[in-house]
Parts: structure tokens; C-alpha cells; sequence
């Protein structure tokens, strides 16, 4: 018997590349409820109508760094997991990540 998902866990993936958000969105979407943006200003405006218990969020965008969105949504919902995912990040700037942001985990 397949496990019932009415009650999935809701998550939302945050990168400025349409090609990972819809990658991550078919890898995930049979276990969970999953939005996707490629512009991390929509993000906030969204939150405000819906429950997210998951983000997962590229570092370096266009619009603002991830860390940076986090921090911001970190003051409204600090209750929310965050996780970084980045392929070209410095060392210090994962440290500036995971402390601003308040991340779970940099990826």
C-alpha cells in the first residue's frame, strides 16, 4: 500500500536558474509540496499567504546573495528550516551564510 501524502510537508526552492528549480521540483514533488522560484523577490510576498516548512535557496543570484533572504525571512518565520545550496562559494562566505542566514545546512 502507497504511504498517503495529503499532509506533505511544504517546501519551497529559491535559484535564479529555471533548469534547477524545475530539476529539484520533479526530484521532489512525490514526496512533498513544492514551489518554485527563479526570483527570490516573490519569495517573501508568497510567504505571507502560505506555510513553508522548508527552504532551499541558491547563494548567488542576480537580485540579492541567499543568505541575505534568509536573514530576511529568518525574522519573520525563524521556525523555518533554510538550506544553502551553492556550487562556487568561499569559505568565508559559507560562515557569513550560515550566521546571517541562520541556516541549517550549506550544500
Amino acid at each position: 500500500m502507497k504511504p498517503n501524502f495529503i499532509n506533505k510537508s511544504k517546501l519551497l526552492i529559491v535559484d535564479d536558474e529555471q533548469s534547477i528549480v524545475t530539476e529539484l521540483e520533479i526530484l521532489l514533488c512525490r514526496d512533498y509540496e513544492v514551489h518554485g522560484f527563479i526570483d527570490p523577490l516573490l519569495v517573501e510576498p508568497f510567504l505571507e499567504h502560505h506555510d513553508i516548512d522548508l527552504i532551499i535557496c541558491d547563494e548567488i543570484m542576480p537580485e540579492m546573495r541567499g543568505s541575505e533572504l534568509l536573514s530576511r525571512i529568518h525574522d519573520k518565520y525563524p521556525d523555518m528550516c533554510k538550506i544553502v545550496l551553492s556550487g562556487q562559494a568561499e569559505r568565508d562566505d559559507v560562515v557569513k551564510a550560515v550566521n546571517e542566514g541562520h541556516i541549517y545546512s550549506f550544500l
